[in-house]
């Protein structure tokens, strides 16, 4: 059922009845809300209600129940592996192309036992026509990010490969696999070309991006200076991934209930939202990392695009782990043509690399202007009654952000959440997994966050975790690790062996985290003064404004050795030396010994 409604988001689901006399009430949700009105069981209206709350009972397995023509489903009977690396192998060499979530069954003596499920799967997907009326079908290899909630934006990536049905197609597919693909059309074999991300959601009709159609034109601009740039990494255009083609359909009032003019009182004020589909290139996450140098690149690719962005009036408003990807489409795991069933066959795309580039900015579905004109959305129609502005992913956020005292989003937000991804990285990730791209998701690890980071990085009370968030990053005492690579607290045991299995104190990969992150808050906080922690303590505070995004990439770029003006005493020189060796486990030599 689960892998149901990820293809069929608009199906209803009745989460609440209670029945008096003539009289019941009920609550349901679907993509477009919850809902919660009592009806006249004697009434036209309440009868008719009634019965479909009934038959709703009898034909809760129907696939076809909601409304999404363009997913074609399959019964698949799949495998269900104990854990996720099992699943991520399995994946990788394809030796069990059916592959299901991971379980955590246990059966007596055994690790390694798998059941087996029949369930309906999303195996195609047809986008709607584009200006052109042509329409593209995809094959649904897997779901890398799944975040279909039952309302809001029910986002869902999928792992697709785009269909090409004619010779004259070849020219979408490598050249190593040209061949083969050739020959599989010859013998009318279906052929899909990628890996692409297909991305559908639900995106509100009255947001910033949607009013001033910012991917659009967010796309035309990182079109045309890539286009008109002699040297194509020297924009930051290039740090900037924008969708090959999205598709809007109409708003999912009229998909799910059918309204056209007239909207019910029980759900007035539901935000107004549009399924939308997009298809972009897939790229490995940050998960994926080669080794920890390049997460640091990325780093300063994304404060890059950030400052294209604003360059053009634009700003992201919602950095988080997940919006910067790893530009590099190597090393890969898909080597070879493959047929993932009988009948179908997965060919490669040409290779999307840009020398020099290593991070990329996506996911425009938040941005905002940078000015904002005070008729573009009811928050400025007032400016005397302006609220807080609220954009963003928990745990990235901003700290002005989450304290309230933002009328508006502005440059040195979405620098800061940057730094807020780099910083949680370690507590987030473990040794790098190049390996898992783009055959398989990362396994998930089962990492928690210390103490002090829950504090402010997940709850309800926004303002309670701006407070946490501010007097945490105040104090190097708090912030900065201490020499056993953990929060001054005690660690749990799974925090412990999480961070010294991965990120022990003497590894590389730690000591250029642990430098990167102290060069960051300098540039992202001000001195204010001392603390009652040391004569050589300072407290610090969260810059206001950020005069130039550009100096800090600069300050970077020079850290890693990235520019020519870079010199060894601004780092061990062993450091550089050993920058893009994946294993990351070097012995840094201790201050003072540069080459």
């Amino acid at each position: 059922m689960e892998q149901q409604r990820l293809a069929q988001p608009h199906l209803r689901f009745l989460i609440g009845l209670a029945i008096t006399g003539r009289d019941f009430t009920l609550t349901r949700a679907d993509g477009m809300g919850v809902e919660h009105t009592t009806l006249n069981m004697t009434k036209d209206s309440g009868a008719l209600e009634m019965v479909r709350a009934a038959m709703g009972f009898a034909l809760a397995d129907n696939i076809t129940l909601g409304r999404s023509p363009g997913f074609e489903l399959r019964k698949k009977t799949y495998r269900r592996f104990v854990t996720p690396e099992q699943k991520t192998q399995a994946l990788v060499n394809r030796d069990h192309p059916d592959i299901g979530p991971a379980t955590q069954v246990r059966e007596s003596g055994y690790d390694n036992v798998h059941t087996m499920k029949t369930a309906n799967f999303p195996a195609f997907f047809q986008t709607p026509p584009d200006e052109s009326g042509k329409k593209e079908r995809y094959y649904l290899d897997y779901l890398p990010d799944n975040r279909g909630s039952l309302v809001g934006r029910s986002t869902r990536i999928w792992c697709a490969y785009r269909q090409i049905t004619a010779l004259n197609d070849l020219d979408s597919v490598d050249v190593r696999d040209r061949n083969i693909a050739k020959e599989a059309l010859q013998t009318n074999k279906e052929v899909f070309v990628g890996p692409f991300a297909l991305k559908i959601q639900n995106i509100g009709i009255d947001s910033a991006a949607s009013l001033n159609s910012l991917h659009t034109e967010i796309k035309k601009a990182v079109e045309k200076d890539l286009q008109e740039a002699d040297d194509k990494t020297k924009t930051g255009a290039a740090c900037i991934l924008v969708p090959l083609q999205v598709y809007d359909t109409t708003d999912i009032m009229r998909t799910i209930r059918g309204f056209t003019a007239d909207i019910p009182t029980a759900i007035r004020g539901t935000p107004l939202r549009r399924e939308t589909v997009s298809v972009s290139l897939f790229k490995r996450t940050l998960r994926q990392y080669e080794c920890f140098a390049e997460v640091a690149r990325a780093a300063v690719d994304a404060f890059r695009g950030i400052e294209w962005l604003r360059s053009h009036g634009w700003l992201h408003r919602d950095i988080s782990d997940g919006n910067i990807l790893l530009a590099r489409e190597d090393p890969s795991t898909f080597n070879e043509a493959f047929y993932p069933e009988p009948g179908i066959i997965l060919c490669r795309r040409p290779t999307s690399s840009m020398a020099g580039i290593y991070g990329l900015l996506h996911d425009f579905d938040m941005a905002g202007l940078v000015d904002p004109s005070p008729l573009l959305s009811l928050q400025y129609r007032k400016p005397e009654k302006r609220k807080p502005a609220f954009w963003g992913t928990l745990p990235f956020m901003s700290i002005r952000t989450l304290l309230g005292l933002a009328e508006r989003h502005e440059v040195v937000d979405d620098a800061q959440s940057v730094f807020h991804v780099l910083y949680l990285f370690p507590f987030s990730n473990g040794a790098p997994l190049p390996a898992s791209y783009p055959k398989a998701p990362p396994p998930v690890l089962d990492v928690r966050w210390p103490t002090r980071i829950k504090r402010w990085a997940d709850g309800i009370d926004l303002e309670g975790l701006g407070s946490w968030k501010l007097a945490f990053f105040m104090r190097r005492l708090k912030w900065h690790p201490d020499v056993n690579g953990a929060l001054r607290e005690p660690p749990s045991a799974n925090q412990q062996s999480h961070l010294k299995q991965h990120w022990p104190r003497d590894s590389l990969r730690f000591n250029l985290w642990d430098r990167f992150i102290a060069e960051l808050h300098g540039w992202l906080w001000f001195k204010v003064g001392q603390t009652d922690d040391g004569p050589d303590a300072v407290k610090w505070h969260p810059a206001d404004k950020l005069n130039s995004v550009l100096d800090l990439v600069e300050a970077m770029q020079r850290m890693l050795g990235m520019t020519p003006t870079f010199h060894a005493r601004n780092i061990n020189h062993v450091l550089i030396q050993t920058l893009d060796d994946p294993s990351g486990n070097y012995d840094v030599p201790s201050r003072g010994m540069d080459g």
